[in-house]
């Protein structure tokens, strides 16, 4: 914003004042005016200042803008939580956010306000250092499209070191959807823009459009109105003959605009044949001048989103570059269910190395694996998990490589993606198994938020199976399994909290063969560091034998004896016999041998959990029956195992001997 109008109109104001149309010419830096109080103007020859209305022209409906897309992000950014703490700026400043919250449902909506306080912070959107407040108001607000009309005040708010104030209402609305952006700014009344106390300019019927489209990768931007300018004492309109269009991160390769004096002089800034090289040409007088885009623009005019977008490039018709994300997606807040959109330069033809592409994690302690999709459509590569990501982990996308509808070839580097933890969904089963007429228990009791109050639940069954839960909308719930079912069922758990914010988690309960009388099965979570994230099977007679390494009426073990390898310890509190039917709460997993220890552990192909006994769970003996001679001769019991006291990940499963006892009693 200040080199659109700050030091453009400094340098301008030092140098009419001594009547030099071209700054660095003779003179004396004596006769300049003190910027605080600079004297009363001289009107100006058309001619002798074409350039400078041509450059204010542009340059004031860009900077404008700017605060526009200011007043956007803050409603955006904050659409699910105020947060009104002070924030630390880049600069060392600080902001701070405060919300007007007219109808009380604690988050923004229609009818609401913001004031954003600046106290000498850059702020990203303005390229500018900030002091004061910017006032929103919003007039309408739909989260579910991402648009809104607000009401922009700037009059309590200075831009940079020369104090650049604007003094009236802006309306401005914007739309952010899957094929692209709109915004626009416009004023019912003048706008009156200040530099360091003093009036520069007082701009009337503005009018400035801008459309970003994913499909094409092309911008476009058109501004008009009228400018009575104090510096120069000359009043003058703007209007545009053809939209400044190109590609994003790249100079126009398209425009037009005229500016007319009061007097009828014209001057024409176009681009067209000049953009290879980032130039504009001016007209006026009946001579051509040409000069740079990065005169004119600080980089609005060409961005996705401002502020973080590539050095723009000139035209060519080769280029390809990755531009930046669709709707301002955060890497380092990332959604459990988000998908990952990325902008290029141009649309894309094909994307290379994405057979079996996954997301990769390590923050559990144990490797997490999540299959994703890629594809391309248009302008934007879509990068979609085929399940949740876990809340609070870091996740790595892999490389691979896009070609462009130009025939561009770029390769994108793997790169980081945290997933926020603000709601963490925990999805607890019963068994992780089931039988046709079965009743599964799920519970969502360990989720939690780190804010937002209340927490809301969603049931799905994902798998299209046909299942009725109980309460679909209850941290508890169940359902029936229909008898018809012979395949595995896909349960989603989503989490909300009262702003908005959700997380979500799939499990896939297993179906078994009601025939398997003789069986271990274990669901385990994706970061469970014993069951290895995957569901496991031991049917005697398909894998092997499962045999009773040790018995009595208090403790006992069992393996299996093939592939894949299980081991089952429990062991009853003060060597009393176990109570079938009651559930042990284990809150140290086996080998703690003391007497009135209540112990057990799962290993699965040699996957325990810490051998210092950490962790916790439970089990539950259904059935322990033993024959004449002592050997035991049926056995049903079922398990939780987690690899941490405190931690959200488990294993899930069942040991049958001889029993055909319900897995989901």
């Amino acid at each position: 914003m200040e080199r659109c109008l700050a030091c453009f109109k400094y340098l301008i104001l030092l140098c009419l004042s001594t009547l030099l149309v071209a700054c660095g010419g003779g003179g004396s830096s004596d006769a300049s005016p003190s910027p605080e109080s600079p004297p009363e103007s001289p009107s100006y020859n058309f001619n002798d200042v074409a350039d400078y209305l041509a450059v204010n022209s542009y340059s004031t409906s860009e900077a404008l803008l700017q605060l526009g897309l200011v007043a956007e992000n803050a409603v955006v950014s904050n659409q699910n939580v105020v947060d009104s703490s002070e924030q630390d700026c880049s600069n060392g400043g600080f902001s701070k956010i405060t919300l007007v919250d007219k109808d009380g449902d604690g988050v923004i909506s229609s009818g609401d306000s913001l004031s954003i306080a600046y106290n000498g912070c850059y702020v990203t959107l303005l390229d500018d250092t900030a002091q004061g407040t910017l006032s929103v108001n919003i007039v309408s607000f739909d989260k579910s499209t991402s648009s809104a009309n607000l009401q922009v005040d700037a009059s309590k708010l200075e831009v940079s070191d020369d104090a650049i104030v604007v003094n009236g209402i802006m309306n401005f609305s914007f739309a952010n959807s899957d094929v692209g952006t709109s915004s626009s700014l416009s004023s019912e009344k003048s706008i009156s823009v200040y530099f360091s106390g003093s009036l520069a300019d007082e701009i009337n019927n503005l009018s400035v459009k801008r459309t970003v489209n994913y499909g094409t990768a092309v911008y476009n931007m058109s501004a008009s109105g009228s400018i009575n300018d104090h510096l120069v004492n000359l009043s003058y309109k703007f209007n545009q003959d053809k939209p400044w269009s190109g590609y994003l991160a790249e100079y126009p390769v398209d425009g037009k605009m005229t500016i007319t004096a009061q007097d009828g002089n014209t001057i024409s800034i176009s681009t067209d044949t000049y953009a290879a090289l980032g130039h504009v040409r001016e007209s006026w007088g009946g001579q051509d001048y040409i000069t740079q885009w990065s005169d004119y623009s600080e980089g609005v005019l060409w961005s996705l989103k401002f502020g973080s977008d590539p050095e723009p490039k000139s035209y060519s018709a080769s280029n390809l570059r990755f531009v930046g994300y669709v709707n301002s997606t955060d890497l380092s807040a990332f959604d459990t269910n988000g998908l990952l959109k990325m902008v290029f330069s141009r649309p894309i033809k094909q994307i290379d190395n994405v057979d079996n592409y996954s997301l990769y994690s390590n923050s559990g302690g144990h490797a997490v694996v999540v299959p994703a999709t890629v594809s391309a459509n248009g302008a934007v590569v879509t990068i979609a998990p085929n399940q949740p990501l876990h809340a609070g982990y870091i996740f790595r996308a892999p490389t691979f490589g896009v070609e462009g509808s130009n025939s561009g070839y770029i390769a994108v580097n793997s790169f980081d993606i945290t997933v926020t933890d603000a709601v963490s969904a925990v999805m607890s089963l019963q068994s992780g198994v089931f039988r046709p007429g079965d009743t599964p228990k799920l519970s969502a009791a360990r989720s939690s938020s780190k804010k937002g109050g209340t927490l809301h639940y969603l049931w799905q069954d994902v798998s299209g199976s046909g299942v009725v839960f109980s309460n679909s909308d209850k941290a508890d719930t169940s359902f029936t399994v229909p008898q018809s079912t012979v395949s595995d069922i896909a349960i989603r758990l989503t989490v909300s909290n009262d702003i908005g914010q959700s997380a979500s988690v799939e499990n896939t309960i297993h179906y078994l063969d009601p025939s398997s009388t003789q069986l271990i099965a274990n669901l385990s979570d994706p970061d469970d560091p014993a069951g290895g994230g995957e569901f496991a099977k031991f049917i005697s007679g398909l894998n092997g034998n499962i045999v009773f390494s040790y018995f009595r009426s208090d403790k006992l073990s069992i393996q299996s004896l093939g592939s894949p390898f299980f081991q089952f310890y429990i062991t009853a509190p003060d060597v009393k016999k176990i109570k079938l039917g009651q559930t042990y709460r284990v809150s140290t997993l086996y080998p703690d041998t003391s007497s009135n220890s209540t112990t057990f552990k799962l290993i699965y192909n040699q996957l325990p959990c810490s051998l210092d006994g950490s962790g916790s769970g439970e089990f539950t003996v259904y059935q322990m029956d033993f024959d004449g001679s002592g050997m035991p001769s049926k056995f049903a019991a079922n398990f939780i195992q987690r690899c941490a006291a405190d931690g959200e990940s488990a294993s899930y499963g069942v040991i049958r001997v001889n029993s055909d006892y319900p897995l989901n009693p």
